[in-house]
C-alpha cells in the first residue's frame, strides 16, 4: 500500500491510496490521518480509493476511523473513486 498526501486549500487534503488497504496497510493509514489532521491542522479529507485493488474490515474499520479523527477536529472524510474503473468487487454498477 502507497499513500500520496495532496495538501488542498488551507485546512484540507487528499489522499490517493495504491494497493490494498488491509490488516498491514489500515494502522498506517490511521497513523496517516492523525498526523495529517494533529501536526498539519487539515481536517476535510478526502480518500481517493481510485488505485485501490482489495479492501477487508480492516481497511474499512480505518475509513470510519478515519472519519471520527476528521469530525472531533471540526472537519470531515469523503471517499472518491470507490469503484473506479466501472466495477465494485468485480461487479458492474
Amino acid at each position: 500500500m502507497q499513500f500520496e498526501v495532496e495538501p488542498t486549500g488551507g485546512d484540507g487534503a487528499v489522499i490517493r491510496l495504491s494497493g490494498r488497504l488491509n490488516m498491514i496497510a489500515a494502522p498506517l493509514f490511521r497513523e496517516l490521518v492523525t498526523r495529517i489532521v494533529d501536526q498539519e491542522g487539515r481536517t476535510r479529507i478526502v480518500v481517493d480509493l481510485a488505485g485501490t485493488d482489495f479492501m477487508d474490515s480492516t481497511g474499512l474499520g480505518a475509513l470510519i476511523s478515519g472519519l471520527k479523527t476528521t469530525r472531533l477536529a471540526g472537519g470531515d472524510l469523503r471517499i472518491a473513486q470507490a469503484c473506479a474503473g466501472g466495477t465494485c468487487g468485480g461487479h458492474d454498477r
